[in-house]
């Protein structure tokens, strides 16, 4: 309990102590571009037209950097979008994005791109040093996707190493974990090199299909499709955990998955459904006070946005 206590007490000042660590002490002085607040706006420059763009800013900017904490991230690569709700009939749908060249510790809420989702023409360039740009493959992958299906708000696209191996492997994604099963069915795309060409976007849009919310890149990586922020962020850490899991399992057994423990999809169905009932029943089963009203990746959202104003970070989100 003391040890506990303790550890309580450190980590409002974690962030100070890794400043204060040569190498990175050093490199953080000299960089124009690191903030240790993730919700960093000033009061003299409207960063945003309304309070739900500046939630949904935060929001996404939060999870740019759980995924550095996690170390799912490579370097400038990579990307995660949001879509901006239209307030007006007459205004364009538009989407955030992080700006090409940041690393991810770097994204906050201020400097997110806003692009219309029409023609990915950039709106509003944010606070960052310009110029500035977006990541053309990225582009390509979200409009597509977005377009398609206006059930997603949140796409992530990363190359974690543990997914990017399963991305190789033609068996793809196997059942061997109750995290898989949550995950509910996963699409695939073949390979196609760098996707900075239109023309896939076809293929793209009716390999993901209307519901699935997982798709698997093959020898590339993985979208992670989700009705909002928190939800992106379980089923990557869903996603991630089933990798692991399911590479340590294929490990054990030398490869042989006629050796590895299947389920089935009955009990596949009923764990996917209990999970997600928060959302499928409007009550989550799982939890034993009925008085809340959680959709599925809130609960954990939540929790690690506490840690992130613990560590001193400043999401800008109550928790």
């Amino acid at each position: 309990m003391q040890l506990a206590r303790k550890f309580q007490q450190l980590l409002p000042i974690f962030p100070k102590l890794i400043e204060k660590s040569s190498a990175f002490g050093k490199f953080r002085k000299s960089s124009s571009f690191v903030n240790n607040d993730i919700c960093d706006f000033q009061s003299t420059r409207s960063e945003c037209s309304s309070s739900t763009e500046r939630e949904l800013r935060c929001q996404l900017a939060s999870l740019f950097r759980l995924l550095y904490l996690n170390n799912w991230c490579e370097d400038v690569l990579n990307h995660a979008t949001v879509r901006l709700p239209i307030e007006n009939k007459s205004d364009d749908e538009t989407f955030l994005m992080n700006p090409f060249g940041l690393q991810y510790f770097e994204v906050t809420a201020s400097n997110l791109v806003k692009a219309r989702l029409s023609d990915a023409a950039i709106v509003d360039e944010g606070t960052s040093p310009k110029p500035v740009g977006l990541n053309e493959a990225g582009l390509v992958l979200h409009t597509a996707i977005h377009r398609a299906r206006p059930d997603i708000h949140c796409i992530v696209h990363f190359h974690q190493k543990d997914v990017q191996a399963i991305s190789s492997l033609k068996c793809g994604f196997i059942r061997t974990s109750l995290e898989s099963c949550i995950l509910g069915e996963i699409s695939r795309h073949s390979f196609h090199g760098i996707t900075v060409n239109k023309s896939e976007q076809e293929e793209l849009v009716q390999n993901l299909g209307r519901v699935n919310k997982v798709l698997l890149l093959d020898s590339h990586g993985a979208l992670i499709c989700a009705e909002s922020v928190a939800e992106a962020w379980q089923l990557t850490t869903l996603l991630v955990h089933s990798a692991q899991s399911q590479l340590s399992a294929m490990q054990a057994v030398g490869g042989n998955t006629d050796k590895l423990l299947m389920i089935d999809d009955e009990t596949a169905n009923v764990t996917y459904e209990t999970a997600w009932s928060c959302n499928l029943k409007g009550t989550d089963i799982t939890d034993t006070h009925k008085g809340r009203t959680w959709r599925f990746g809130e609960r954990l959202f939540t929790s690690e946005l506490r840690k992130l104003n613990l560590m001193g970070l400043n999401s800008g989100l109550a928790t």
